[in-house]
């Protein structure tokens, strides 16, 4: 058995946070069989740039200077999305013609 390396051990992490350590989930969501991502898990074979690639485009949270390098965070925050209220907010579906305006009374 091949000793766990740095990256081996990261893409653990990812697996038992993702997928609670299912390894079958956790292949499925990389499109590869289970015994592969068990032995990129174990260290036993080295992850590739593709398999890397695979692992962010599955999990978007991850971040990739994490995965790759081991520096900082594992996961990159969560997007905030800023809600503004007006008091007059147009829609601009244009149905026959007519922008329809929506009057918000407090």
């Amino acid at each position: 058995m091949a000793k766990k390396t740095d990256l081996s051990l990261r893409i653990s992490k990812i697996r038992g946070v993702f997928c609670g350590d299912d390894n079958r989930k956790f292949a499925q969501e990389l499109g590869m069989s289970e015994q592969l991502a068990s032995s990129i898990c174990t260290g036993n074979k080295p992850a590739g740039d593709g398999t890397l690639n695979k692992i962010l485009s599955a999990f978007p949270r991850v971040s990739k200077v994490w995965l790759f390098l081991g520096e900082g965070e594992m996961l990159r925050p969560e997007p905030t999305i800023s809600v503004e209220h007006s008091a007059n907010t147009a829609i601009g579906n244009n149905v026959g013609g007519d922008v329809v305006q929506i009057n918000n009374e407090e």
